[in-house]
């Protein structure tokens, strides 16, 4: 997978911003390894964003940071353990949009969402809307194919 080079700047100017963060809320804080939960599978954006930006905290605050991913059921395993875990500063969520979106999404979750707490912004990431020319040649064709009863959007 390519970075690049903007995420990765990014990320590593806002390491030294969080871990500072981090640490001010305990001055002792520290003393074990932290762990930041994915919750995507290794290997995606999500999971190397989160290694390159722990690699950077860890350098800051002298402590290990463990990325644990925890994937599946549309990022609520992983916001769910991370709602249940001891909230002694150890366990953080490195989360996406479906944070935010899961209850509208899903209805009913097995955890609060106020026992989750924003701490900071980590990074910020393009998306982007692709489809096949040959079902629509520009935006606007798309949307009023779209828009159309008997077409189907995939």
């Amino acid at each position: 997978m390519k970075i690049d080079r903007r995420v990765l700047l990014g990320g590593l100017v806002a390491a030294p911003l969080l871990a500072r963060q981090l640490a001010a809320q305990h001055s002792d804080w520290p003393t074990r390894p932290v762990r930041f939960v994915s919750p995507y599978a290794a290997g995606g954006a999500n999971d190397v964003s989160a290694r390159i930006l722990a690699e950077s905290i860890s350098a800051n605050i002298g402590q290990q940071i463990i990325i644990e991913n925890k994937a599946g059921a549309g990022t609520r395993i992983a916001n769910e353990s991370v709602a249940r875990a001891q909230p002694d500063g150890y366990t953080y969520l490195y989360a996406a949009a479906p944070y935010v979106t899961a209850e509208a999404l899903y209805g009913t979750l097995r955890y609060e969402r106020k026992d989750l707490a924003p701490v900071a912004l980590a990074m910020l990431a393009p998306l982007f809307l692709i489809w096949g020319l040959l079902w629509a040649a520009t935006a606007l064709t798309y949307t009023r194919r779209a828009r159309t009863p008997r077409q189907r959007v995939a």
